[in-house]
Formats: structure tokens, C-alpha cells, sequence
């Protein structure tokens, strides 16, 4: 039982880093939009 409670926190964790790398990424994107917005004028 407690294996599989392990299991499920690991990849909950592991969930929780990829969303945060991908809203950085997220961030990231949006800021080098609005870069190459401003440079486009």
C-alpha cells in the first residue's frame, strides 16, 4: 500500500515540475513575442 502511495507522490511531483517549467516556458514565449513586437515598430 504504501509503494503505490509513493508512486502516486512521485508523479505527482513530478506533474508539478513539468507545469512549472512549462508556464516559464509560457512566460518566456510571451515575453520574446513582446520583444519582437516593440523591434517591429
Amino acid at each position: 500500500m504504501s509503494q503505490v502511495f509513493f508512486s502516486i507522490q512521485i508523479k505527482l511531483c513530478f506533474l508539478t515540475v513539468n507545469k512549472a517549467i512549462y508556464s516559464n516556458n509560457a512566460i518566456y514565449l510571451v515575453l520574446n513575442e513582446s520583444y519582437n513586437n516593440i523591434y517591429a515598430f
